[in-house]
C-alpha cells in the first residue's frame, strides 16, 4: 500500500508541456495501470498505486463537487473533461486538463492528462476556490453533504458567469482551446525531420512493441488530416453564431425601411400609389427575409453545435492518439531491467485500453461529420433563398428609386432606399462568404469521412499478443 502525504507543499511537481500521461481505473475508481511519466510527477511507483483509489493523488484545494460532475458523466457513459490539481508522495501539486473516456466493453475509464496552458485556466482555479469555500463553509457547520449540494447548486450559475451555457460548453470551449495553444508551445517539434527520426528508430528496434509503434506513426500520420480540421471545425462553429446574428439583424433592419417607406407614402396620396407598392412589396420581402432567418439560425445553433461536437472528438482522438505512440515508444525503448512479467501485463492492458478508446473515439468523430453534414445540407438551402431573396430586393430598390424620381417629394424615398440598398449590398457579401465558408465544409467533411475505413483497419492493426 502506498504511503499518503499527511499535509500539502506549495511546490510544484513538474512536467513538460509536451509530456502526456495516462492511468486506468475500475468502476470504483480504483488504479489499474499507467505510464512512466504519470509515475514520475506523481513520484510513485506503478506498484505503489495499482490497485489504490485515485484519490490517492487528490489535493485538498479541489472542491468535490469536481469530481461528483466527473463521476456523473462516467456513470452515464460520456467522455468528461475536467481542469484537476493532484498531489504527489512528497505532498507537491501538479495541475492537469483531464480527459477522460470510459472503455468500451469494459468496466473500466481511461484519463489522459495534459499541461494546461489556456486563459480559462486561472479563471478555473478561481471557480474551483469559490465552489471549495463553499463546501468548506457547510462542511465546517457539520453538513458535509449539504456541502456538495450548495457547490453543486452554485457551479452551472458560475459557468454561465463565464459565459459557458452548461458544463457540456465549458468541455467542448477548452478542450480544442488548450490542444492549440500546446501546439503553438510544441511548434516545430513535429516537423518532418523528427517524424522522420521517430520512424528510423522505430525501425531499427525489434519485437512485437516496436512493430505496434511503426504502425502507430503511420497512423498518426493519416490521422493529421483529422487533426488538422479541429480549429476549422471551432472557427467555423462560431462563424455561424455570428452569420445567424447578422441575418436576423438584416432582416429586421429591411423591415423597419419598408414600413417607413409605407408610412411616408401613403401621405402623397394618389401621387404616392406606386411607391406604396414598392414599399409593400419590399415590406412582404422582409417578412419573408424574417422568418428565413429564423429558420437560419435555429439551423445554425445545431450546426454549430454539431461542429464543437466533432471537435471535442477529435480532441480526444488527437490525445489518445499521441498517447499511443508516445507509451509504445516507451515500452519498445525502456529500461528492460525494470520490466517483468507482472510489470508487462499492466503494460499491455494499459494499451489495449488506449487502442480501445481511441476506435470508439473514432467512430465518434466520424459519427459527428455525419450530424454535421446533416445539419449543413438544410442550411446551405436557406442560405440560397435567403440570397435570391437579397436580389429581389435589390430589384426592386431599383424600381423604388425610378418611382421616387417620378413623384414630387420623392426624393425624401432617396434616404430610405439607400439605407436598404446599403443593407443588401452588405448582405450581399456576407452571404456569399457564409455560403462559401458552408460548402468548403461539407466538401471536406465528404473526403474526411472516407477515412473511416481506413483509419479503424489501420488501428486494428497495432495489435500485440499476450
Amino acid at each position: 500500500m502506498a504511503k499518503r502525504p499527511k499535509t500539502p507543499v506549495d511546490r510544484e511537481s513538474r512536467f513538460d508541456i509536451g509530456e502526456l500521461f495516462f492511468s486506468t481505473t475500475d468502476r470504483t475508481g480504483k488504479i489499474q495501470g499507467g505510464n512512466s511519466v504519470f509515475q514520475r510527477v506523481a513520484r510513485y511507483t506503478l506498484e505503489e498505486m495499482l490497485g489504490e483509489p485515485h484519490s490517492l493523488v487528490r489535493h485538498p484545494d479541489m472542491p468535490r463537487v469536481a469530481y461528483k460532475v466527473l463521476w456523473d458523466y462516467l456513470l452515464a457513459g460520456r467522455p468528461v473533461v475536467a481542469y484537476v490539481k493532484n498531489m504527489a508522495s512528497d505532498g507537491s501539486y501538479y495541475w492537469v486538463l483531464a480527459t477522460v473516456v470510459p472503455i468500451p466493453g469494459t468496466d473500466w475509464f481511461l484519463s489522459v492528462r495534459l499541461k494546461p496552458t489556456s486563459p480559462v485556466f486561472p479563471v478555473v482555479q478561481d471557480l474551483y476556490a469559490r465552489l471549495l469555500e463553499i463546501e468548506r463553509e457547510r462542511e465546517a457547520a457539520g453538513d458535509r453533504k449539504g456541502g456538495l449540494e450548495a457547490s453543486a447548486r452554485a457551479l452551472p450559475g458560475m459557468l454561465r458567469d463565464l459565459g459557458f451555457a452548461d458544463y457540456d460548453a465549458f468541455m467542448r470551449t477548452v478542450l480544442p482551446l488548450e490542444i492549440r495553444l500546446r501546439d503553438q508551445a510544441l511548434e516545430g517539434s513535429r516537423d518532418r525531420v523528427l517524424v522522420d527520426e521517430m520512424r528510423g528508430r522505430a525501425a531499427a528496434s525489434t519485437g512485437e512493441m516496436a512493430e505496434a509503434w511503426c504502425q502507430s506513426i503511420a497512423l498518426q500520420e493519416v490521422l493529421e488530416r483529422q487533426f488538422q480540421r479541429l480549429d476549422a471545425f471551432v472557427a467555423l462553429s462560431d462563424g455561424l453564431d455570428d452569420k445567424s446574428r447578422f441575418v436576423i439583424e438584416l432582416a429586421l433592419n429591411i423591415r423597419m425601411v419598408s414600413l417607413n417607406a409605407m408610412l411616408r407614402s401613403g401621405r402623397l396620396d394618389r401621387a404616392g400609389a406606386g411607391l406604396e407598392a414598392v414599399s409593400k412589396a419590399i415590406s412582404a420581402l422582409a417578412a419573408d427575409g424574417e422568418r428565413l432567418a429564423g429558420a437560419i439560425g435555429e439551423g445554425n445553433e445545431g450546426a454549430a453545435q454539431s461542429l464543437r461536437e466533432a471537435a471535442f472528438h477529435i480532441g480526444l482522438a488527437r490525445l489518445q492518439m499521441e498517447m499511443a505512440v508516445s507509451f509504445l515508444q516507451e515500452l519498445t525503448e525502456g529500461e528492460s531491467s525494470a520490466r517483468n512479467a507482472a510489470s508487462d501485463a499492466v503494460a499491455l492492458e494499459g494499451l489495449r485500453a488506449l487502442l480501445s478508446a481511441l476506435s470508439a473515439s473514432l467512430s465518434a468523430v466520424f459519427n459527428a461529420y455525419g450530424e454535421v453534414s446533416s445539419r449543413l445540407a438544410p442550411l446551405r438551402d436557406q442560405i440560397r433563398r435567403m440570397q435570391r431573396l437579397v436580389g429581389q430586393l435589390r430589384t426592386t430598390h431599383m424600381a423604388g428609386k425610378v418611382e421616387a424620381s417620378r413623384v414630387r417629394g420623392g426624393a425624401a424615398f432617396q434616404g430610405y432606399f439607400g439605407e436598404m440598398i446599403d443593407q443588401v449590398q452588405l448582405a450581399h457579401t456576407e452571404l456569399q462568404d457564409f455560403s462559401k465558408a458552408v460548402e468548403g465544409t461539407v466538401k471536406d467533411l465528404d473526403l474526411l469521412a472516407l477515412e473511416e475505413g481506413s483509419l479503424q483497419a489501420g488501428l486494428s492493426r497495432i495489435t500485440v499478443r499476450g
